[in-house]
């Protein structure tokens, strides 16, 4: 399946945010580190960074460690501040960009707050970040699209500022495979994509990359690389317990149990992208 998939935002809420950057002078993009090609909002990208900015491969404790490092190497070679963060990780390494950023410019000589914006996409953990570096709970979190439903200004630490945004969509993807992989990671609403057919794309892709061991073994399938998607979810839907009358398994439930693992990383550290060339993306 080929040519562009439409996804669900307006231009209207770019335009909101475009204007939003114009105010900041860090930008803090966030990605999600098990697709962080597709993750990445490329038309946040051609907003105009004139000032500060790091791209943030979050949850990268979900993602394959050294496909991961890859990544980093990739984004630093085509001139990006690159950080693999999540929720585990210590914060230190980001406040240290931020000081020396804010200690190298005019912020700290005119006594003005650096000011900083959280961006990205839907549920790649923008609220989470601004707690982490809070220390506190300030903005609502969650494991769904949407949570933040307005922007608002949180203070760090004296001298530093943040604006948190609500995740936008990019009006369009131009691959089938990015639009599965936002669907698999949990960034598309629910409507926005067929879980049977997501969570059967993910069961090739794995058998794809040599990495069905942890779906082997988490729901004891029999062994056999060759078998098709269908089959390992009927089996999957069978261990638990996803039955409609008859006995039949109900395929959307048994989808939504292996995607939902999936993006917990029950089933492994399992990346979706592998880098690409420089200058290619």
């Amino acid at each position: 399946m080929g040519g562009k998939k439409h996804l669900a935002h307006s231009q209207k809420q770019f335009k909101k945010v475009k204007e939003m950057i114009k105010v900041v002078d860090v930008v803090l993009e966030l990605v999600d580190a098990r697709a962080p090609r597709s993750s990445k909002n490329t038309y946040l990208s051609g907003s105009g960074f004139s000032r500060g900015h790091a791209l943030i491969l979050h949850k990268s404790d979900l993602a394959d460690k050294k496909i991961t490092r890859g990544w980093v190497d990739y984004y630093q070679e085509n001139g990006f501040k690159v950080f693999s963060f999540s929720s585990l990780f210590s914060t230190a390494e980001l406040f240290s960009f931020l000081q020396e950023y804010r200690a190298s410019s005019k912020f700290a000589r005119f006594n003005r707050p650096l000011r900083l914006m959280v961006a990205g996409m839907p549920n790649v953990g923008k609220s989470t970040l601004v707690n982490l570096l809070l220390k506190k709970k300030a903005t609502r979190t969650g494991d769904r699209p949407g949570i933040t439903r307005g922007s608002q200004w949180v203070r760090i630490q004296p001298g530093l500022e943040m604006l948190d945004t609500p995740g936008v969509l990019q009006p369009e993807v131009e691959e089938e495979f990015s639009y599965q992989c936002l669907a698999a990671i949990g960034i598309l609403p629910p409507k926005r994509y067929d879980p049977v057919e997501t969570a059967s794309w993910l069961i090739e892709i794995m058998k794809d990359y040599g990495c069905l061991g942890g779906l082997s073994t988490r729901y004891r399938l029999e062994a056999g690389e060759e078998r098709l998607p269908e089959h390992m979810l009927e089996e999957i839907g069978r261990a638990r317990g996803c039955l409609v009358s008859g006995g039949e398994v109900d395929f959307t439930e048994a989808s939504g149990v292996l995607l939902k693992d999936f993006r917990e990383g029950r089933l492994g550290k399992i990346s979706l992208e592998r880098p690409v060339e420089p200058g290619t993306d």
